[in-house]
């Protein structure tokens, strides 16, 4: 894994196993996290960032989710922010995907290839 300031391989690997994918996490996503928690006042809760297939099967997520190549995060909103609000400031910060989570007040985020935001 490339190295990132705020966050240390535990918290972005697999909560399942572990797991990390051979390539490790993607280096413009770990950028973009060290961006937001310099941005972010308080410590950013990442609820999850890489998947094993078996963990995200387990959970509903979609079949070749970006999560499962190192290229998404799912972040809890901090308590200072609104939850679109969190989303704006992800997309000032260069994030490509942006999911609002209105159900589980968190943001997904990850690094397709073109911009999108859209609610689930």
């Amino acid at each position: 894994m490339t190295s990132s300031k705020y966050f240390d391989e535990d918290t972005l690997s697999c909560p399942h196993c572990g797991w990390q994918p051979d390539m490790g996490i993607d280096e413009s996503l770990l950028e973009f996290l060290d961006n937001l928690q310099d941005e972010v006042d308080e410590p950013l809760e990442i609820i999850n960032c890489v998947r094993c297939a078996e963990y995200n099967d387990s959970i509903g997520g979609y079949k070749n989710s970006y999560h499962i190549h190192g290229m998404a995060v799912d972040i809890a909103c901090p308590e200072s922010y609104l939850l679109d609000e969190f989303a704006d400031l992800c997309e000032e910060l260069k994030a490509k995907g942006v999911v609002i989570k209105n159900d589980e007040d968190c943001v997904h985020i990850d690094m397709r290839s073109r911009k999108c935001r859209c609610e689930e």
